[in-house]
């Protein structure tokens, strides 16, 4: 699983319990713009041809995203159920007849997610801060 943990998360998750519905709302709302988008990202142009190309379309196809929430916390998911995905995303060596090939690893996931850390705590921070219309 592919992760981003945020610098004060246990902070967050405490005083989330403290927000009124409307503002963990709002949070919730743009966990799931972000995760949509994540998504998007990872399917067009990372699994269109700049990180794998594309044979089938059954990895680019798989990528889902969901946002889970309770009243301390809202997580928010990008992955695929194919086996192969990790694989791909991480490197692999794949032993044939004639010896081993090794595949580097092309993270499709973790490119969007290192490339966009900042931009999501600013989101999320925005979220917060526009619910209470400062």
């Amino acid at each position: 699983m592919i992760s981003l943990n945020i610098v004060g998360r246990v902070t967050l998750e405490k005083n989330l319990a403290l927000y009124p519905e409307s503002i963990r709302k709002r949070v919730s709302d743009e966990m799931k713009r972000i995760v949509i988008n994540f998504a998007n990202n990872a399917k067009t142009p990372n699994l269109s041809g700049l990180f794998l190309n594309v044979k089938t379309g059954g990895l680019r196809n798989s990528v889902y995203w969901k946002v889970e929430s309770s009243p301390v916390n809202i997580v928010g998911y990008v992955g695929t159920n194919k086996w192969y995905g990790t694989l791909w995303h991480e490197g692999f060596t794949r032993n044939t007849k004639s010896g081993s090939k090794t595949f580097a690893p092309r993270p499709y996931l973790k490119d969007i997610i290192d490339k966009r850390k900042e931009e999501v705590i600013t989101r999320l921070n925005n979220a917060i801060r526009g619910a209470y219309g400062s």
